[in-house]
């Protein structure tokens, strides 16, 4: 047990405490702190480095370099004590936590477990010494930018779903204790941030669900949708994603994975069956379409489509970049002549996987600026009225391929719009999330438009779990309808300025 504070030394620390500013995470007081979940750490308070809402945690993480936080090349573990008690959980390495919930961002590769690989593994240890894995989904964890960056904010959920002590344990808490720290590959501790501690505000009983509308398309604007839709999911499971896109209502979708023979090695969709399929579910015998010579992208619309981009871009092998073959970039594109004005539409999907500097990465980066340069040669022929370029990007290297995309291709010469949405509701940028993968939740999708006379009217990302149910009735939607994909639907509606 701890001994007394002598009555001097208690004049002397409150009046360390009255002149001290509150800062948060340092002392345990929490000043009331709204932040935007969006990877930007412009809202973080100086020096705040934790905070909370009655549903969740947030956490700010400054690296020591730049890193992916699932891909490496360090270990980056965030230490709990929920229930500030060094004595319950699992001892920490210098003795100041009892760690009842232990989050590790990259983990040992599976194959080879003398290096490091990529994903989240979550562990809890009770107060009896029972050691127990948990999933991303059963905390809420999600973290952003997915890109690699020195700053991150991590975001876990106060409700956490588990064992019975640490559901009641996250419940009753009002304050905890928490450490980052960096491992390597043989699970050496190499740096410690010290043991900060976070007051909590009164949790929030149940889900948190928002009663919001979804926004009709704004007057004299074209919306564009564009959706990662899994493997042909809609070809398999088509009511979901046709009651959203029937509440939606785009001018131009760009689809990206519409064609599951990237892995069973069966025949490509044909062209009539996606026409088939957007006139069966949306609208009779008014859509078209135009696919990218690599399965699974395409521009559809209801409007007239003529060719922009060649339909074969392809990028060579490079063996001194780690690219051994050369490769066909999955992407698709189409002029659309609108009511409003031609659209020179592009959907992409990067190569997956990979940290910075990974040969992934080093794809992800040569495939952006494929497209790129055959955005510049289409747009030094003819303009369109808008440009969108939008797709699954797989940003989980560095951020250099939209570094790269936006450069020099807006109408008049200078750098696109990289555009901003939120999900609805909710107000971050998620926009992948899948409960089975060891990977957590964050944005993976990014549309860049050129905004030169062009203004971005209103976009955001549709979540149909995260909406209450009469905001589903009033929609026509179900709560699961969003579910048939791992991706998110991304909505952007344009609108030209100076016409009125």
């Amino acid at each position: 047990m701890k001994n007394p504070l002598m009555p001097l030394q208690i004049l002397g620390l409150a009046l360390i405490l009255a002149l001290s500013p509150p800062v948060g995470a340092d002392t345990g007081e929490q000043d009331e702190v709204s932040i935007t979940f969006d990877g930007s750490m412009d809202d973080w308070p100086a020096g705040l480095e934790a905070t909370a809402d009655a549903h969740w945690i947030y956490f700010r993480y400054d690296a020591r370099q730049l890193v992916s936080l699932q891909n490496g090349p360090v270990m980056t573990v965030l230490q709990i004590d929920l229930d500030e008690n060094e004595k319950t959980g699992m001892a920490s390495d210098n003795g100041a936590l009892g760690i009842d919930l232990e989050i590790t961002m990259t983990t040992l590769d599976q194959r080879d477990p003398t290096r490091l690989g990529g994903g989240v593994e979550i562990n809890t240890f009770s107060p009896g010494g029972q050691h127990e894995s948990l999933t991303h989904a059963k905390i809420g964890l999600s973290y952003l930018p997915t890109y690699a960056s020195k700053s991150f904010e991590i975001r876990i959920a106060r409700a956490i779903d588990g064992p019975d002590w640490i559901r009641a344990m996250a419940r009753s808490t009002d304050a905890i204790r928490y450490q980052f720290i960096n491992r390597d590959e043989q699970y050496m501790t190499k740096w410690s941030s010290g043991v900060r501690t976070l007051s909590l505000p009164p949790i929030a009983p149940g889900r948190e669900l928002f009663d919001v509308s979804i926004p009709s398309k704004a007057d004299d604007s074209i919306r564009i949708v564009s959706w990662n839709v899994l493997w042909g999911t809609p070809s398999k499971e088509p009511d979901g994603f046709a009651r959203v896109l029937r509440t939606l209502d785009p001018d131009v979708i760009l689809f990206q994975e519409w064609d599951h023979g990237y892995w069973t090695g069966d025949d490509r969709i044909p062209k009539r069956d996606y026409i088939d399929w957007l006139n069966t579910h949306l609208d009779q015998g008014k859509w078209s379409i135009r696919l990218g010579a690599e399965r699974g992208v395409l521009v559809a619309s209801r409007f007239q489509l003529d060719p922009f981009l060649p339909e074969k871009i392809g990028i060579a092998a490079n063996r001194s970049a780690g690219i051994k073959r050369s490769r066909v970039v999955r992407c698709a594109s189409a002029r659309v002549e609108t009511p409003l004005g031609e659209v020179g539409a592009v959907s992409i999907h990067l190569k997956s996987r990979g940290g910075l500097g990974s040969t992934e990465d080093r794809i992800r980066v040569a495939e952006i600026t494929a497209v790129h340069d055959a955005i510049a040669e289409a747009l030094s022929e003819q303009k369109p009225d808008f440009l969108v370029v939008s797709g699954d990007w797989n940003l989980v290297g560095g951020h250099t391929p939209v570094d790269r995309a936006v450069v020099g291709l807006d109408l008049e010469g200078s750098d696109l719009l990289v555009v901003e949405p939120r999900r609805l509701g909710a107000g971050d940028a998620i926009s992948w999330r899948d409960q089975r993968s060891h990977f957590a939740p964050g944005r993976l999708d990014y549309a860049l438009v050129a905004d030169d006379g062009v203004e971005v009217a209103q976009t955001f990302i549709l979540d149909t779990t995260l909406l209450t149910d009469a905001t589903l009735r009033q929609s026509g939607l179900e709560r699961t309808d969003t579910d048939g994909s791992d991706h998110l639907p991304v909505v952007i509606d344009l609108h030209r300025t100076g016409q009125d």
